[in-house]
């Protein structure tokens, strides 16, 4: 970049966009957007407390980003973000981290290449922008991804993805770290051989597709007519390591998310999914999962249900999860401003006792 166009930045500060972001450009063809997220939570749980009996009370940060995107020149983008999840929840000692870091070059709609950190190809759910979720936060327990393979669903890697088949039909295919080996190899490291990660998705849109955006969204607010339907797994050589030596990791899975207006201001959101872990055999988060959510938008509210369930090969279910969730969306400003109130019903795996969770959630996204 010259000069000319870094002094640009400095200095030239235009009106937000329509999308709410902050833009500086230096020329038609070079700005960075500015934004920024703000989930608030206050959370009970039963028998949350230190003694195990009493309520446990939480306020805190459930995501707080500073989010940076735009274009350098034609056909090149890149996104950038922080975040410092739950701060605040147990301390103030919670990681300031580096979420996501990736460049794009556009060939072609068909094929678009990222490069850096980012979201790993998956299912509707997990390739969706939290900004945007029609729920208080994502199916995370469902996803069993091995220790120190992903931050927050992300890897460093480099994928190929695109749109054709006159939209119908959309792909991600990317390479990533994922499981590090060990410096020193040997029959009990895990990933001795440095294997990389290999994952994909594959997507086929009925109706609209959701093309313009690197993330996904789980409520389109009547500006789309949504029904798609997905497949996606990944794999990645000796990952686990178990008592009896070293196994593969894996899963794969389908999904459906549909999304659509409906005459007056009426909405429809149903999103469902099915997975198989692949972690050796018995291992906890070897096992079935399961997951639907469904609600209704009337203007500016939406109640909703969600529904988990984690079946583990393990013996007497040591990795089974099991939650129904029952909430509502008050959309002040859509995604830019919205509470949401969820009950929840959670029963983690033996010996830990079923309990209940409430969760309020306010959000600001600029």
């Amino acid at each position: 970049m010259s000069l000319r166009k870094i002094l640009a930045f400095a200095v030239c500060a235009c009106a937000a966009t329509p999308a709410g972001a902050i833009q500086l450009r230096a020329d038609e063809d070079t700005f960075v957007n500015v934004r920024f997220l703000l989930q608030a939570w206050g959370q009970v749980t039963e028998n949350g407390a230190p003694d195990g009996e009493s309520l446990g009370k939480d306020l805190f940060l459930r995501r707080a980003r500073i989010i940076l995107g735009g274009q350098i020149a034609p056909r090149l983008t890149f996104f950038f973000d922080t975040d410092a999840p739950n701060f605040g929840r147990d301390d103030f000692a919670s990681q300031f981290i580096v979420q996501d870091a990736r460049a794009a070059y556009e060939f072609a709609p068909a094929l678009i290449v990222d490069v850096g950190l980012m979201s790993v190809p998956s299912l509707h759910n997990a390739n969706q922008g939290a900004p945007t979720l029609f729920t208080v936060d994502y199916r995370a327990p469902n996803y069993r991804y091995p220790a120190n393979s992903t931050l927050f669903f992300r890897d460093t890697g480099v994928q190929a993805r695109g749109i054709f088949a006159a939209d119908r039909l959309q792909y991600r295919v990317g390479v990533f770290r994922g499981v590090r080996g060990a410096a020193a190899a040997g029959a009990d490291a895990a990933n001795p051989e440095d294997a990389l990660r290999l994952a994909g998705s594959l997507r086929f849109n009925f109706l609209e597709a959701e093309k313009e955006d690197f993330f996904y969204q789980g409520i389109y607010f009547g500006q789309k007519r949504v029904l798609s339907v997905g497949v996606a797994g990944e794999w990645q050589q000796d990952a686990i390591r178990q008592a009896a030596g070293l196994t593969d990791y894996g899963w794969y899975g389908a999904d459906v998310f549909f999304d659509h207006p409906i005459a007056g201001d009426h909405e429809v959101i149903v999103q469902a999914a099915a997975m198989r872990w692949e972690a050796g055999a018995n291992a906890p988060n070897t096992g079935d999962s399961f997951y639907a959510e469904a609600g209704w938008r009337y203007r500016e509210v939406s109640p909703y249900v969600a529904w988990e369930r984690f079946a583990s090969d393990a013996p007497a279910g040591a990795g089974d999860f099991d939650a129904v969730r029952i909430g509502a969306a008050w959309w002040i400003e859509q995604h830019a401003a919205s509470l949401k109130l969820e009950a929840a019903r959670l029963e983690p795996a033996a010996p830990a006792e079923a309990a209940w969770q409430g969760t309020l959630q306010a959000q600001l996204f600029l």
